[in-house]
C-alpha cells in the first residue's frame, strides 16, 4: 500500500506510493487517499519555492525553513537510515565537530578521524551515501570530496527522500 511504501516498509519509495495513491483515489475516493495526495502537491510546491530560491542567493535559508524537522543530535547510531535518500545536518560547532570525529563514537570500534576540508561541514545538511556499522558513522560528499561523520555529530533531518 502507498502508505507502506511512505514509511518505508515497502520498496518502491515515494514516487510508486504517490503513483499508488493517484491510481487509488481515482478507482475510490477516500479521506486518507485525498490527504496524501495534497501532502504530494504541497511538496511539489516547496521544491519549485526552493529552486526560485536558489536563483536568487537563498537557497539554503529557504530550505532550513521549509524542511527543517526540529531535533536534537542523534544518541543512537541509527542503522536504518536509507543510503542516498537520507538527510543529516551536522552540528555547528568547528571544535566540536573535530573532539567527536577524532574520538571513536559510543559502540564504534574506531575514530573516524578529522580531515581536511571538514570545517566546511558545519551546520549543512547531506545526503548519507553509506552507513559505516563499524565506525557508528555515515559517509557524505560534496562534488569530489567524501567524509565520515559520528553519529552523534549529527541530526537527522529526513530519514528518506520525501520527493
Amino acid at each position: 500500500s502507498a502508505k507502506h511504501m511512505i514509511a518505508g516498509n515497502l520498496p518502491g519509495g515515494l514516487e510508486s506510493a504517490r503513483q499508488n495513491l493517484i491510481k487509488g483515489v481515482a478507482r475510490a475516493a477516500s479521506a486518507e487517499g485525498e490527504m496524501l495526495l495534497e501532502a504530494f502537491r504541497q511538496r511539489e510546491q516547496q521544491e519549485e519555492v526552493i529552486k526560485r530560491a536558489r536563483g536568487v542567493g537563498v537557497g539554503p535559508d529557504v530550505e532550513r525553513v521549509l524542511r527543517t524537522v526540529e531535533s536534537a543530535l542523534m544518541t543512537a547510531f541509527r542503522d536504518d537510515l536509507v543510503e542516498g535518500e537520507a538527510v543529516i545536518r551536522i552540528i555547528e560547532d568547528v571544535a566540536e565537530l573535530e573532539r567527536l570525529c577524532r574520538r571513536a563514537a559510543p559502540g564504534a570500534d574506531g575514530p573516524v578521524g578529522f580531515g581536511r576540508g571538514m570545517t566546511q561541514l558545519v551546520s549543512r545538511e547531506f545526503i548519507v551515501d553509506s552507513i559505516g556499522h563499524a565506525r557508528k558513522s555515515y559517509r557524505i560528499s560534496d562534488d569530489d570530496r567524501s567524509w565520515s561523520i559520528p553519529f552523534d555529530a549529527c541530526s537527522v533531518v529526513r530519514s528518506a527522500d520525501w520527493s
